[in-house]
């Protein structure tokens, strides 16, 4: 439609309007005809039988205005005001050759005219069916983009709503406005190419008086669109490594987890720096890791887990480059020394217990089942047995 504002009454066929428009054009010319007759209205007889004829003329007029209507508005697209005025051009020359050829006694048929106007404009008026013109802030859509459109009806409506709005494909929302400004976010599919028809069937939504709207084949409009671009991820994935403890004692493990910010398929358990204890049970896929981790043995050395820069890349081939992040890196305290609760003991002699014949001054070694510390006490040597004469 060239104007949004422009009102738009569903038509008949042409030929009908055309037919409606030659009868009303015939009528008009009589009516003329007969207020041009030399001394038409000298008798009052003739008066009234004229202004019958007259008023009998006027009514098929006024009874067919809807179709002038249509037919102006479906050959021209003119505004109601503009097919108000041609209306009002043919009722003004009734009143002026009534008035020239009745003077004053034509007072009553020019009121009459004036009511059967003013009924018809407002009937016209009522009769006409609101429309709406859809506008779009872009004229082709491409990946990451949306497309705000607008919704300008001809007529003040209560009723049009989100779902009045038809979409061939991809989604609406953000639906605002009131009387006649309307908006609404179109947001297309990704990975497709080709275009949108956005908008509004026949018998959505309706005016104040009721009128449903009838230009659903005039208020569509189409938008390329093309959301097959590939976006080229240049992004290097992160990693976060963290201790489910993070103090470690004799018999206890900690669960290590690795989250990644990227999924990755060559995430494998050699990538982990482990240091303190040992790594096992490494699982896991996409962005998320575990393993076990135990802590060595009669230590008191802090475990520590950490991943490298470069040891794992994400599915464009990014490879990690945080290695030097505090989270990459998890440290517990471990403590699994474990009290020393049994008495060493001496498992060898030299001389042996009960030697004969050793020699004066040989070295006597014993050997201990563990590391002794030396104490205040002292060794004795006897004769024959633990009982016998003390030596030294």
């Amino acid at each position: 439609m060239t104007n949004p504002t422009t009102p738009y009454i569903s038509t008949y066929a042409a030929s009908a309007y055309a037919s409606k428009k030659s009868a009303l054009d015939s009528t008009i010319s009589n009516i003329h005809y007969q207020f041009t007759l030399g001394g038409a209205f000298g008798s009052s007889r003739m008066y009234v039988a004229i202004g019958e004829a007259i008023l009998t003329a006027e009514k098929e007029l006024f009874a067919d205005i809807y179709g002038v209507v249509l037919y102006y508005q479906a050959q021209y697209d003119i505004t109601i005001s503009e097919v108000s005025e041609i209306y009002q051009n043919y009722v003004g020359a009734f009143k002026s050759i009534a008035t020239s050829k009745a003077g004053s006694s034509s007072s009553n048929y020019i009121n009459l005219l004036n009511q059967q106007y003013d009924f018809w404009v407002s009937y016209l008026v009522n009769l006409t069916t609101p429309s709406v013109n859809i506008n779009s802030d872009k004229s082709a859509v491409s990946t990451g983009e949306t497309v705000n459109l607008s919704f300008w009806l001809s007529e003040t409506s209560t009723s049009f709503t989100l779902s009045d709005i038809t979409t061939s494909i991809g989604t609406l929302s953000g639906f605002v406005g009131s009387g006649q400004l309307y908006f609404a976010v179109f947001t297309p599919p990704t990975g497709y190419k080709g275009s949108v028809s956005i908008g509004v069937s026949n018998g959505k939504f309706t005016d104040l008086a009721g009128n449903p709207n009838l230009d659903g084949t005039y208020n569509i409009i189409t938008i390329p669109i093309d959301t097959t671009e590939v976006t080229i991820d240049t992004t290097p994935p992160t990693i976060a490594v963290s201790s489910s403890t993070s103090a470690l004692t004799a018999g206890s493990t900690a669960i290590i987890t690795f989250a990644l910010s990227e999924a990755s398929s060559n995430f494998i358990a050699s990538d982990v720096t482990v240091t303190g204890g040992t790594l096992s049970n490494f699982s896991g896929s996409g962005t998320t890791y575990t393993a076990l981790f135990t802590p060595a043995t009669n230590s008191t050395t802090n475990g520590v887990v950490k991943v490298a820069s470069g040891v794992f890349t994400d599915a464009a081939g990014n490879a990690n480059a945080d290695g030097t992040d505090a989270n990459n890196t998890v440290t517990m305290t471990v403590n699994t020394v474990t009290a020393d609760k049994i008495s060493p003991t001496v498992t060898t002699f030299s001389p042996t217990d009960a030697a004969t014949g050793v020699a004066v001054g040989s070295n006597i070694v014993l050997t201990f089942s563990e590391t002794i510390a030396r104490g205040t006490g002292i060794i004795q040597i006897r004769s024959v047995s633990a009982t016998g004469p003390v030596y030294e």
